[in-house]
């Protein structure tokens, strides 16, 4: 038989286990329902974040990939320029064909000045041409530099049609190619043609090649006339004005041939 003492225990430990230690499957599953949506939000909190974390490192290498290509273009377009330059000062030696173009612009200014006709071209063949031995032209065959005129023909289209092409330099300007003003390649265009003409000019009126003028004259006419009809089609003011030199050159070396050429 159970004592007083020993029934109170039991009815108190009894009442404690229906109370607190027995829980329904209804309570059960509404706990473990709340603490499976509590996981599952920490989880999908912690995934987002993840996911913003790598968006955001993809953006940071996504642009500096793109800056560093900006760098590359940059630094290809700079080194275009100074090898045009390096061929000019080899063939003709540093600073011939600036003062070259220094001398036909003040002939351009004297024949503004002065009315039209025979007197002109006498005028003109008063300026020799800044032939010298200092260059390495004398050195150079025929073929080295018709190569040569081939690869600044070629640099010069490049640049012509990436200066055609306003679209691709918006979108290089904005993304922050060459500073405040949309990227362009008229040093390129411009100094590259100069630079194929004054070699084929030269080869021109060289007797040493009189063999190949047919060949010469006629690659001569289609680059004079192609750059015409380039210049005509032009529309922005800065690009002609950029092409001045080059158009004086052109007419200069034209009228100083002789009659027969």
């Amino acid at each position: 038989m159970l004592t007083i003492n020993e029934t109170t225990i039991l009815n108190h430990t009894n009442s404690s286990f229906d109370q607190t230690a027995v829980e329904s499957p209804s309570s059960q599953h509404n706990r473990m329902t709340r603490a499976g949506s509590s996981s599952s939000v920490n989880s999908a909190t912690s995934d987002q974040q993840e996911s913003n974390s790598n968006n955001r490192y993809n953006e940071r290498t996504k642009t500096n990939s793109d800056l560093f290509q900006l760098q590359i273009l940059s630094i290809k377009c700079i080194v275009q320029i100074e090898l045009i330059q390096t061929i000019d000062n080899i063939i003709f030696y540093p600073s011939t064909s600036k003062k070259e173009d220094l001398q036909y612009i003040s002939i351009a200014h004297a024949l503004a000045s002065t009315s039209i006709g025979q007197e002109n071209l006498t005028y003109i063949n008063h300026f020799d041409d800044l032939h010298n031995d200092l260059g390495m032209y004398a050195y150079m065959s025929f073929d080295q530099l018709i190569l040569l005129v081939d690869c600044l023909i070629e640099s010069h289209m490049f640049a012509r049609t990436f200066n055609s092409n306003n679209e691709q330099r918006n979108l290089l300007w904005k993304a922050g190619y060459r500073g405040k003003a949309k990227p362009n390649l008229l040093t390129q265009e411009t100094n590259s043609i100069a630079c194929a003409f004054r070699i084929l000019f030269r080869l021109y009126s060289d007797q040493k090649h009189i063999n190949s003028n047919d060949l010469l004259k006629r690659r001569i006419l289609k680059l004079i006339r192609d750059c015409f009809e380039y210049y005509l089609s032009l529309q922005s003011e800065n690009h002609r004005d950029a092409w001045t030199s080059v158009l004086i050159l052109l007419l200069t070396k034209l009228l100083k041939l002789n009659e027969e050429q």
